[in-house]
């Protein structure tokens, strides 16, 4: 029979997994996290780990096209902010949520080995679907758009501690739809070259905020 200190060892050890954030099993957070002090604007030679799924209505080819825009266009991004990333990988896309079932572990090997101190994650999610506008404004207004979101994740390579954690949100999501939320009339509809950019330029934030 199992006395009493194993079950207080073992309640520990689920309470230290529940305080770090931690638990068996899982690769990903959707809870915001901030290293007090760390800033990712300092962040110059780091790896590069992305993974970009799209809706599965859009034709073949658009999946095929989309995803290497938007990596093409985080690579692009990060350079022109002083950012050189010394490795970049993919995994494949996924209806996980955002963060959850990427296998770090490769590419942080893969950053350990290209000298990088921190692994840049990003995940991004184009989707189509009924979403509110104007809400702000005290006018909701429901309607049909294609919209980004992204997650962003930054880990310290050295022993794969997590930095920085930004899951998706509803102010930083990209759709492609500009109403006049007075008359609730369309202005126009974002390209998916536009949408594309909105969303690095929302996800890559943190890298120019000092």
């Amino acid at each position: 029979m199992r006395g009493p200190s194993f079950t207080k060892s073992k309640l520990a050890l689920v309470a230290l997994l529940l305080l770090s954030g931690c638990s068996p099993g899982t690769s990903g957070s959707s809870t915001a996290l901030r290293e007090p002090g760390f800033r990712a604007s300092t962040i110059r030679r780091p790896a590069l780990l992305m993974r970009v799924s799209v809706s599965e209505d859009l034709s073949q080819r658009e999946r095929a096209r989309i995803p290497e825009d938007y990596q093409a266009a985080i690579v692009e991004g990060l350079d022109r902010l002083g950012v050189l990333a010394l490795d970049v990988a993919t995994v494949s896309s996924s209806r996980s949520r955002p963060l959850d079932g990427i296998d770090r572990g490769p590419a942080l090997a893969r950053a350990r080995a290209a000298g990088a101190e921190h692994l840049v994650i990003v995940d991004a999610r184009l989707s189509r679907g009924e979403l509110r506008h104007c809400v702000q404004g005290g006018r909701a207004l429901l309607g049909p758009t294609t919209y980004w979101d992204a997650a962003l994740e930054i880990d310290r390579v050295s022993d794969g501690r997590p930095l920085l954690i930004e899951p998706p949100a509803e102010d930083s999501r990209a759709v492609d739809v500009e109403l006049d939320c007075k008359t609730g009339r369309v202005i126009r509809r974002r390209s998916m070259d536009e949408l594309i950019n909105d969303s690095v330029s929302l996800i890559l934030t943190p890298f120019s905020s000092r």
